[in-house]
């Protein structure tokens, strides 16, 4: 039986002195992202090691592409910063909305905006490639190979691009559903609509995309999700209004373990060691481990 429990915390001094957006994990280090603008770097036992002021408004979220880091803002810019240095490099300014989220297919990334326009922009050039409308706002994207998949809260929606056409794209699937998404190679999971509280699980199999199982272990509306491969296996967690951090192995759908938290996290990721990182109200920074 694996259990979740709470290893360290942020010092009270050191964290963000507003709500936590996004927390990313790259090179042993994980990055935070607030309401404050402000991007904190911390070292595994969220020891802060550096700090800037990234945007002069809330940062939404944060994505790490190569050897830069991205912010994306309510401002409507996404920065993008060299990483080590955090020197900035240039400002994206194609959106005219917040932007709220950011996904890469590991070649391009992709912004989505409150307007529903999403951008797929060159990872080296950084030049705007494509512009795409999603006709609603984008809560939460993920990007794969040629699809993206934006979700807002009540629908999702598969999109292809189609190679070498400018702007030619095709919806190839329609799920109900809302955010937030977790997205691998193998899988796709995203929250139920609805009353249910629970987590749709299917394979990342396009254009089909068929459903595996129903997760089942919330009892409130579910805020974050993320994943890793564990030992050789898949993991993810989620999180809700209900406080609850629920740890799953895929592709059973198997709850392996849960944890109570003292807040409501509002973004969470998970290490290659199985440690699940949470950010909540208030700058609130936790590492839970797994054993």
């Amino acid at each position: 039986m694996v259990s979740l429990t709470l290893a360290c915390e942020a010092d009270v001094e050191s964290r963000h002195g507003a709500d936590m957006e996004s927390v990313v994990l790259h090179g042993g280090r994980i990055y935070t992202a607030a309401d404050d603008g402000k991007v904190k770097v911390w070292n595994k036992d969220l020891k802060l090691e550096t700090e800037f002021q990234a945007h002069d408004y809330a940062v939404y979220h944060l994505l790490v592409l190569k050897d830069r880091l991205f912010t994306a803002s309510i401002d409507a810019t996404i920065k993008v910063w060299k990483l080590g240095t955090f020197e900035l490099v240039t400002t994206l300014t194609g959106h005219q909305e917040p932007v709220r989220r950011l996904a890469t297919n590991g070649d391009r990334l992709l912004s989505g905006d409150e307007k529903g326009d999403v951008i797929i922009w060159n990872g080296d050039s950084l030049a705007s490639e494509n512009r795409y409308e999603v006709v609603e706002e984008v809560w939460d994207m993920a990007a794969y190979d040629r699809f993206f998949f934006t979700v807002r809260d009540r629908g999702l929606s598969v999109t292809e691009v189609k190679r070498g056409e400018t702007n030619q794209h095709t919806v190839v699937k329609s799920l109900q559903g809302r955010a937030p998404i977790y997205l691998s190679k193998e899988h796709l999971v995203y929250s139920e609509f609805g009353a249910g509280y629970g987590l749709h699980l299917h394979k990342n199999l396009p254009n089909d995309f068929p459903k595996i199982t129903d997760l089942r272990g919330h009892s409130m509306i579910i805020t974050c999700l993320g994943g890793n491969t564990v030992s050789g296996s898949e993991r993810i967690a989620s999180s809700g209004y209900d406080n609850k951090v629920n740890l799953w192995e895929l592709p059973e759908g198997k709850l392996l373990a849960t944890y109570d938290a003292s807040v409501t996290p509002s973004c969470l990721a998970v290490a290659d060691d199985g440690a699940v990182y949470i950010g909540g109200p208030d700058g609130y920074l936790a590492k839970l481990v797994a054993a």
